[in-house]
C-alpha cells in the first residue's frame, strides 16, 4: 500500500481522519507513516523531508 492515496469514507465519524485524504508514504511491519493532504498545518513538507526543495 506504500505510495497509495487513502480517502476517508464520507460517513467516517473519527475526529482525526474525518474527511481526510492521506498519502501513505511508508508502510511496513513496524507501522505506517503518511501525510494528510487536505488540511492546513504549520509545517512545510520540506520540514519533514529536507530533500524536497522549495519550488512552485
Amino acid at each position: 500500500m506504500q505510495g497509495s492515496i487513502l480517502i476517508a469514507h464520507p460517513l467516517l465519524s473519527d475526529g482525526f481522519f474525518n474527511r481526510s485524504v492521506v498519502y501513505l508514504a511508508n508502510h511496513n511491519k513496524d507501522g505506517a507513516f503518511g501525510f494528510v493532504m487536505n488540511f492546513k498545518t504549520q509545517f512545510m513538507l520540506r520540514d519533514v523531508r529536507p530533500q524536497i526543495k522549495n519550488g512552485n
